[in-house]
C-alpha cells in the first residue's frame, strides 16, 4: 500500500508540473503589437501591417506603377491571435483603392486567412513570418520580412 501511495504522489506531482508548465496562448502575443513596415521593393509592392493588442488587425499593401495614376492599395482588416510561433489571421473585410481615393466595393470574406499557414518569429525589431501561398494551384513557401516603425 506504501508503494501505490508513493507512486500516486509521483505521479500527481508530475501531473501538476505537466499541466502547470502547459502555456496556452491564444490571443495576441505582446511582441507582434505595432506597426511593420516591409523594405521597399524595387518591384514597387510594399507591405505593412498593424497587429493591435486587442487581437485585431490592418494590413495594407501598396503597388506603386510605373504611371502613377495606377497605384493601388488594397486595405485588409481582420483578426488574429497567435498560438506558440504560429499566427493565425482572419480577414474580414477587403478595401481597393487608388490613389485618388477612390474606394472599390469592400468585400466580406468569410474569414480568409491573411497568412495562411503561418509561423512568425521577433527578432529585435525585424518580424518574420513564414506561410504558404498557392501561384499556379501549387503550395509555396513564402517569407516576408518586417521592419517595427517607430515615430
Amino acid at each position: 500500500m506504501r508503494n501505490f501511495n508513493m507512486i500516486c504522489g509521483l505521479f500527481m506531482a508530475f501531473l501538476t508540473v505537466s499541466l502547470g508548465s502547459c502555456k496556452k496562448n491564444d490571443g495576441p502575443n505582446e511582441s507582434i503589437v505595432g506597426i511593420w513596415k516591409e523594405p521597399a521593393s524595387p518591384t514597387g509592392y510594399v507591405r505593412s501591417v498593424v497587429f493591435k493588442s486587442d487581437g485585431t488587425f490592418l494590413a495594407s499593401f501598396n503597388y506603386y506603377a510605373p504611371d502613377p495614376s495606377n497605384n493601388t492599395t488594397i486595405e485588409f482588416d481582420g483578426r488574429y491571435s497567435v498560438k506558440g510561433d504560429s499566427l493565425i489571421t482572419g480577414v474580414t473585410k477587403i478595401a481597393d483603392k487608388n490613389k485618388d481615393g477612390t474606394t472599390y466595393p469592400a468585400v466580406q470574406p468569410a474569414n480568409h486567412p491573411l497568412y495562411e499557414f503561418a509561423t512568425f518569429r521577433v527578432n529585435t525589431n525585424v518580424l518574420t513570418i513564414n506561410y504558404t501561398t498557392y501561384p499556379a494551384d501549387a503550395p509555396v513557401a513564402t517569407e516576408v520580412k518586417f521592419n517595427r516603425f517607430t515615430n
